[in-house]
């Protein structure tokens, strides 16, 4: 089986696909839809933050000093050793506060 999703933006989302997509045994799964964003830049800093934190393995700072979270993708593929099948499916969910202002 292959799975494929061509724009799914975390911080939850693209989290909660990944732990289906494990739970299901799809060992590949394309992920390109990550290059049409600008990774988490769009989120918060606390948020952006808390994804750093907590899903380290999925996400790393942008480079050039951007340092907004992206997809962290090495040799063709995406660790998800952060991403549980517990409470949160998948994702540690990120602080919300303040979010209802953010035009996401």
């Amino acid at each position: 089986m292959s799975g494929e999703d061509l724009s799914n933006v975390g911080p939850v989302a693209l989290l909660q696909d990944l732990a289906v997509q494990a739970a299901l045994g799809v060992t590949s799964v394309e992920r390109n839809g990550h290059h049409y964003f600008k990774g988490l830049s769009a989120w918060p800093a606390a948020v952006q933050a808390h994804v750093l934190a907590e899903h380290g393995d999925v996400y790393c700072p942008a480079a050039n000093g951007a340092g907004w979270p992206r997809v962290n993708v090495v040799n063709g593929e995406v660790r998800i050793s952060s991403v549980t099948h517990g409470p949160g499916l998948g994702a540690a969910h990120p602080p919300l506060e303040g979010l209802a202002n953010v035009g996401v």
